[in-house]
């Protein structure tokens, strides 16, 4: 992995429409977004996408996600879990 960081999981990512990017087709390595891993708890997380620079929408992505607090809500995540990523 070239990263400058451990990443705390790896996941799917897809971002279903073009509008969730502000305007723009892509985002790139690096961009950070809330991550509902409670129902009523947003953390925010880093992205950065293996073997891309950017990604475009409406297609998975392997990605390695950093969150900035994990130790706030211990036990939260497992393999399968559905996580809403909001920008």
């Amino acid at each position: 992995m070239n990263t400058k960081w451990d990443p705390d999981i790896l996941a799917d990512v897809e971002y279903f429409s073009a509008e969730h990017f502000t305007n723009k087709k892509y985002v790139i390595n690096g961009i950070r977004a809330d991550h509902k891993v409670l129902e009523d708890y947003l953390i925010c997380g880093e992205h950065f996408y293996i073997e891309q620079d950017k990604i475009f929408a409406n297609k998975k992505y392997k990605t390695f996600i950093r969150f900035i607090t994990p130790e706030a809500y211990p036990h939260s995540l497992w393999v399968g879990k559905i996580i809403s990523i909001q920008r």
